[in-house]
């Protein structure tokens, strides 16, 4: 679902600049409740780079305020075209880091206000939650817990390989894996994962239709062949259990596991151009192939990546182009007995001192192999950003939404959405060497 932010284990630089750290002056409070009261307080104040080591409070993304025009998107029968204005504060993120610890969690809001539809104004929640402790020199375990509510999961979640109309989307997954090293070149991990997806939708009663738990369990073990060459093997176990009432049995998953395992190569050219090819096998009520390919490149600020995959169908966390479009946690939302295949291209860049450009596009098609039509997606945003000063952004943003029939509604999708806005840098956040010289966090913005 999109948005943002740390590394997948939760670090952040050595270097990274603090906005708000109770450092030396500051007596640290015993209480939550002491915590939030400073950070009311003392959240807007710009500190001094302080050592990462102590933890604490920040604010790791920029004070986002836009607005723009919302067309024909789609609420239940209504087809919507109005004024929104959108507000994003600051992602708020707690973290702590020791030789063993590695700790954050983080809190990021943002509210949709519709000029004359007021009834979809909307307070959207983004968490998450990651921790890790080295249990030996070799050892690591890893825990993780990641919640999105949101009324507009198009956006949220920009490498679905379906669309959403506009209604209420909740998901939380959670997490835990376990890492071992042989040796420098060979590990092997183990992970846990959970999903549950409950989706209510305007004027439609069996939205819940679409409300299930996804579970899974997978081993993998890595090893580099050479020092260009990395060859991974994986499998999987994954079941899935309706939470609707009443169950559509063109909709609702199977109750039978789902087993699949593939074989990963990596081949990097050099240090910022590498290929990553896999295939593998899905056993369910079927066997089927699946397959992916992803090609990545940097140049001198820019990065390009383009991919390739066939898999069973999810609404988000599709991880193409080497984390450009991360998402936490398992491969969310699984609809299983659905196979869907995409084709993503992503880029960012700069083009001179300030001007910074960000896009993003998918087309994806999804068969579930009984008598249910094929789904026929395509996605994109671009953004362009130029920066005022150093704390002051400009940008302006547009994005397509297309789909041949929507879930449960038999309508088809055609949004499009124009945006333009400021974002405020209440901190000197890191940034990634591939992110524009306007890029206000380690994720650059996205669609506001």
């Amino acid at each position: 679902m999109s948005c943002k932010k740390t590394d997948s284990s939760g670090a952040v630089e050595k270097n990274a600049v603090r906005s708000l750290t109770f450092g030396e002056r500051l007596s640290r409070p015993r209480t939550i409740t002491g915590r939030l009261l400073l950070l009311l307080l003392f959240g807007p104040l710009p500190l001094e780079a302080q050592e990462t080591s102590r933890g604490g409070f920040h604010l790791t993304a920029p004070l986002s305020l836009s607005y723009g025009r919302e067309r024909k998107l789609r609420a239940g029968s209504r087809l919507i075209d109005d004024s929104v204005s959108v507000l994003a504060p600051p992602a708020i993120s707690l973290t702590g880091k020791s030789l063993r610890n590695d700790f954050s969690l983080e809190y990021k809001p943002d509210f949709e206000l519709f000029l004359r539809n007021r009834d979809l104004n909307a307070w959207n929640h983004d968490a998450s939650l990651r921790y890790s402790y080295k249990l030996t020199r070799r050892a690591t375990l890893e825990l993780g817990d990641y919640f999105l509510e949101t009324q507009d999961a198009s956006r949220k979640l920009e490498n679905s390989f379906f669309l959403l109309p506009r209604g209420r989307f909740q998901e939380n997954s959670a997490y835990f894996g376990l890492g071992y090293r042989f040796s420098p070149h060979t590990t092997l991990d183990f992970r846990l994962d959970n999903t549950v997806t409950k989706v209510r939708l305007p004027e439609m009663p069996h939205a819940d239709l679409l409300d299930q738990m996804s579970s899974s369990g997978s081993v993998s073990l890595s090893r580099d062949v050479s020092r260009r060459q990395r060859l991974t093997a994986r499998y999987s176990f994954s079941k899935f259990r309706a939470l609707a009432k009443q169950e559509d049995p063109l909709v609702a998953p199977s109750s039978r596991p789902h087993h699949s395992g593939s074989l990963v190569y990596t081949y990097t050219f050099d240090p910022n151009f590498f290929l990553e090819l896999s295939g593998g096998a899905i056993h369910g009520r079927t066997t089927s192939y699946s397959a992916s390919a992803r090609l990545e490149r940097r140049m001198r600020g820019f990065r390009v990546a383009a991919g390739y995959q066939r898999q069973l169908s999810v609404f988000g966390g599709i991880r193409l182009g080497g984390g450009l479009d991360a998402a936490p946690g398992f491969a969310t939302g699984l609809l299983p007995s659905s196979l869907s295949e995409a084709v993503t291209l992503t880029f960012r860049g700069n083009i001179g001192n300030r001007v910074g450009i960000e896009g993003a596009g998918m087309g994806a098609r999804t068969r579930s192999g009984d008598s249910s039509p094929e789904l026929k997606s395509l996605a994109g945003h671009l953004r362009l950003d130029y920066k005022l000063t150093e704390r002051l952004i400009a940008f302006s943003t547009v994005g397509i939404y297309r789909q041949n029939v929507s879930v449960l509604l038999n309508t088809p999708l055609e949004r499009t959405r124009y945006f333009g806005g400021v974002e405020i840098l209440l901190s000197k956040p890191r940034k990634r060497e591939d992110s524009p010289p306007n890029a206000s966090s380690e994720e650059t913005g996205g669609n506001p």
